[in-house]
């Protein structure tokens, strides 16, 4: 928990900015008119103390502040609650609406699932690859590859205003799903080509279709497009579980809702529903959302596979001890059901359809010997020889993949099926092509001692007299013992070092990773939660200790790039370079400079004085950043000054009729108010001010 006034403060930043960084510059932008520097700065330290807000230093020292994205999403719909029904046009109810719009709205056609997209993208970066050429630019013809097996129209990502940092003839949907999968740290830079990472596929395999939407959502919804905070309010808030699958709201309803709550400005209506209109257009696309057109109104409505709010908003927003963001009861209840009913369902046709409960695991390893024909629902595959061929070349084995099948589809396979497969794997592997290292040795003499050393002998094969092949991954190992034994080996350049040693590689340990086991299963049945335990997915923040760096730089997140890795600049990019620890509390010298030499009756109940001792007590007020209380004409008030006139003596500042209450211009001379305290947030060593004046920053 933090203090009002430091609720107050983390609410203007999260209008203002949303989650995107702001200058050290704009601080005085976000002090409440209420509200005194003095307690400005208490509240901002405050909140960036527990976490709320963090911040970066730029070159020059200059520094960033920001609501890291997974607090701001947490914290909008607490700060500003309400507004989410508006967009049920004409106040009808949800059953009404559905029977009365539904036959008059012309719907655009909808794009393939997100999830799926990005299966097909993570399968043809295994199956294929994305190299770089000399200026580190993916190979068109890899690209456009990767296009032809897309599902997605380009078009609504140019209308959502992503600007492609590739030649025009490099597809625009593969250059977004190349740079999207970085982002995510899916794919990784290796040193001539894009490759995937393999633990954090792993991760990702490991989750259910329900948290890879939401995921997903989350960073599309960050990164791309229009990022003004007013856009970044429309997207935070139509997810919302306000906002139900299958019935049509809309779109001019939903902004009105955001003006009403405070988060939208008649200024910014124009630009917010043309990004809003872009926005559902791509989420259309994506298989999110449904988006058409009733008498000239655009509406849209949530498909089935809406995704969900990460965070739970019954719950108490704020910082939290744990790392873990998704947590899900459905990913291991699906595992540990997998192990007692079977997943697959094999045709005689060859056909091999996955169930909807099986795990995104299950369907990599399918994916790593079948076609994939259908992503959606029941997904579809269908065994070929091709790609059994391709299975075996990356180590998989004929019989084991038989075992597989009938295994997961709790059964004897169908007979066309076995016969195929046997009839398919007699002809592969009768021979091979392989990469070897000649080693070669002066004398056979020296020849007899290499084939005669105990550790060498399955490593090599040998070819002649004085000739032997070296398996590539043996060649550290043997020039290790040849070095020991008195025989070092020329050096070969891109050899030396031990470049070439013992190494699965990635895409053999990705093609293995999920082969044939459910060993993710066991671990998941040990970890099931006590029947009535809470199974929804959740978001928890992260640990708000000062201690920063990896932590901060990670973000407690799993699938999210922690420097903004991609195709193209983020302003996360530079924002974790340099993080800045908070600063300790102030120490009242720091705050109050020369406190100790005011009288102490300016704190109390307010007097009357001299005008030459009433300006000073006004100038106090102004030098600490703090307000004064004031009798103007027998009425008790409160006011901020900002600053000293030029010419007669006047301060200029905002007068509050009660404490909180709005502020008002006011331009006032010592011979305007009676009486006179200074009032300043209650801290140690200070003494109490006057009543009213305590703001409860500090206890």
């Amino acid at each position: 928990m933090v203090s009002s006034p430091a609720c107050n403060v983390l609410r203007h930043i999260c209008l203002l900015y949303a989650d995107r960084p702001f200058q050290e510059g704009a601080l005085d932008k976000l002090r409440p008119g209420t509200m005194t520097a003095a307690e400005f700065r208490l509240a901002f330290e405050e909140l960036w103390r527990a976490g709320y807000v963090t911040a970066s230093s730029q070159i020059g020292g200059a520094r960033k502040f920001r609501l890291p994205p997974e607090i701001y999403e947490s914290l909008l719909a607490h700060l500003f609650p309400g507004g989410t029904d508006s967009g049920a046009a004409a106040s009808i109810e949800p059953v009404e609406l559905i029977e009365l719009m539904e036959p008059k709205i012309e719907v655009q056609a909808g794009g393939a699932g997100a999830v799926a997209e990005v299966f097909r993208a993570l399968r043809f970066a295994a199956d294929e690859t994305l190299p770089l050429t000399a200026k580190g630019l993916i190979h068109r013809r890899a690209a456009l590859r990767l296009a032809d097996g897309m599902k997605w129209s380009g078009e609504p990502l140019r209308k959502l205003g992503i600007v492609s940092p590739y030649p025009a003839d490099y597809p625009l949907k593969a250059v977004f799903m190349v740079d999207l999968l970085l982002h995510l740290e899916l794919l990784v830079r290796g040193e001539d080509a894009l490759i995937l990472n393999p633990s954090r596929v792993d991760e990702w395999l490991g989750l259910d279709e329900v948290a890879m939407s939401a995921v997903l959502y989350r960073a599309i919804s960050r990164r791309y497009g229009d990022l003004s905070p007013v856009s970044r309010h429309f997207r935070r808030r139509i997810p919302s579980p306000d906002l139900l699958p299958g019935i049509w709201y809309s779109v001019q309803g939903i902004i009105a809702g955001m003006t009403e709550a405070g988060l939208a400005k008649p200024d910014d209506l124009i630009s917010l529903e043309m990004s809003a209109l872009a926005w559902l257009d791509t989420l259309a696309a994506f298989g999110w959302c449904e988006f058409g057109d009733e008498a000239g109104e655009a509406v849209f409505r949530w498909t089935s596979a809406k995704p969900p709010i990460l965070s739970s908003e019954s719950t108490e927003p704020g910082p939290a001890a744990s790392h873990d963001i998704l947590s899900s009861e459905n990913e291991i209840g699906e595992a540990v059901g997998l192990l007692h009913s079977p997943c697959l369902i094999v045709q005689p046709d060859l056909e091999v359809l996955v169930r909807e409960e099986a795990s995104f695991r299950i369907r990599w390893s399918l994916a790593c010997f079948a076609e994939l024909v259908l992503p959606e629902g029941m997904w579809s595959f269908r065994l070929t020889r091709e790609r059994l061929e391709q299975a075996v070349k990356r180590g998989m084995k004929p019989g084991a993949i038989a075992e597989w099948l009938e295994r997961l589809s709790g059964g004897r396979l169908p007979s066309s099926v076995s016969a195929s497969l046997k009839q398919w794997s007699l002809g592969i592997g009768r021979t091979s092509l392989g990469e070897v290292l000649l080693l070669t040795c002066r004398t056979e003499q020296d020849a007899e001692t290499v084939a005669g050393h105990p550790r060498l002998k399955e490593g090599l094969e040998r070819l002649g007299p004085r000739h032997f092949a070296v398996r590539t991954d043996w060649a550290a190992k043997v020039r290790k013992e040849l070095s020991a034994a008195g025989m070092t080996p020329t050096p070969i350049e891109g050899l030396d070092g031990g470049e070439t040693g013992d190494s699965s590689g990635t895409e053999g340990s990705l093609h293995n990773l999920y082969e044939f086991g459910l060993h993710e299963f066991g671990e998941a049945a040990a970890v099931l939660p006590e029947d009535g335990a809470d199974c929804a997915i959740t978001l928890n923040l992260p640990e708000p200790a000062p201690v920063y760096g990896e932590e901060l730089t990670s973000g407690g997140e799993t699938f999210r790039s922690p420097s903004g890795a991609g195709l193209w600049y983020s302003e996360d990019d530079l924002f974790r370079l340099q993080p800045v620890p908070p600063p300790a509390p102030a120490a009242p010298t720091e705050l109050w400079p020369d406190y100790e030499h005011v009288p102490s009756s300016w704190f109390h109940k307010g007097h009357k004085y001299h005008i030459s001792t009433s300006r000073k007590v006004m100038e106090q007020a102004l030098k600490w950043g703090t307000k004064v209380s004031l009798t103007v004409k027998g009425h008790q008030g409160e006011f901020i000054p900002e600053r000293l006139q030029k010419g007669a003596w006047g301060v200029a500042g905002y007068w509050l009729d009660v404490p909180g209450g709005p502020p008002s211009e006011r331009v006032l001379t010592g011979e305007e108010w009676e009486e006179i305290a200074l009032i300043v947030p209650p801290f140690p060593g200070m003494p109490s001010s006057s009543p009213g004046g305590a703001c409860g920053m500090i206890e």
